[in-house]
């Protein structure tokens, strides 16, 4: 007997507590599979004996690892809970193609020049002062950050354009896939649906977008990439265009590690858009703004 729609009269707790559920569920089976293949590993390479340290500390077992816990933690839990609480999950998740054509080259254009302005966000987010008497959550803040950091770096060591390719799929199709299905199909419909208000409900999941990445230096610009998601599944309707501008947006950040390993980039170009090039950050806002101004009437024919 199908399931879909079994809950559909239950009450908003009841709903959460079934995506919670779904969420727990799926942080048990990431934890089964990590020790599976820890002995798989072991037994396949002759090894012996590894710890977990040293097992999680090579980059494409990283990598991997990543990617279930994206498909396990919000794509599945995002996809059972839709399909519990409602009739049409696929309507809930707003998984309905897009119109006209033209948005998704438009979205992908906007993601890609936003970027020079994240980056001066961040450089702002990260220069912000703390209180002689927070230093001792600040430390935490910085050793947080270097540690995310020294991970990003062993994810996307990329010696061949194999590499490059494996490494867009975990960092760029699947978090783009899993944490739009969660956040914008699932949570902001969710919010929305409780609070009868849909701007409340895209900064709120933004919120929540940025804070669970445990970044706190690059907390700002990722809420203001959040909520830009978050107005483009309003304006379209489809969650298909969140998935194209978050794709977009982790791709050309995997693309420009990739250059800078090859030796085509240098380390300046981590800085092109600010100091003299400030100039090239806000032209491409005024741009950026322009074309959320075509989107949104495009959107508006459909």
């Amino acid at each position: 007997m199908s399931r879909k729609g079994s809950f559909f009269l239950t009450n908003a707790s009841g709903k959460f507590i079934l995506l919670l559920l779904s969420i727990l569920i799926g942080y048990v089976a990431v934890l089964i599979l990590s020790v599976l293949t820890l002995f798989l590993y072991a037994s396949l390479t002759g090894s012996g004996p590894i710890s977990y340290s040293d097992y999680m500390n090579q980059g494409d077992i990283l990598l991997a690892f990543n990617s279930a816990i994206s498909v396990l933690t919000f794509l599945l839990p995002s996809l059972v809970t839709a399909y519990l609480i409602t009739p049409t999950p696929s309507e809930y998740l707003s998984t309905r193609s897009f119109s006209p054509s033209c948005i998704l080259p438009l979205t992908i254009l906007s993601a890609t020049i936003l970027i020079p302005f994240t980056s001066l966000l961040a450089s702002w987010n990260d220069a912000i002062p703390f209180p002689e008497w927070m230093s001792v959550i600040e430390n935490a803040f910085r050793e947080q950050q270097k540690m995310l950091a020294d991970m990003t770096t062993k994810l996307t060591i990329m010696n061949d354009m194999n590499g490059l390719f494996v490494v867009l799929f975990c960092i760029a199709v699947i978090p783009a896939i899993c944490e739009e299905f969660f956040f914008r199909g699932f949570v902001q419909r969710f919010i929305q649906e409780l609070t009868h208000k849909k701007h409340l409900a895209v900064w709120i999941t933004a919120a929540i977008f940025s804070a669970i990445h445990f970044e706190f230096f690059a907390f700002f610009p990722r809420l203001l990439l959040g909520a830009w998601f978050g107005y483009l599944l309003l304006l379209t309707g489809s969650i298909w265009i969140t998935v194209a501008a978050h794709f977009t947006n982790n791709a050309v950040f995997v693309i420009l590690m990739y250059l800078q390993q090859r030796g085509i980039l240098g380390k300046e170009a981590e800085e092109f858009g600010t100091g003299e090039t400030l100039w090239v950050t806000y032209a491409a806002l005024l741009l950026f703004i322009g074309l959320q101004w075509i989107i949104q009437r495009q959107a508006k024919k459909a």
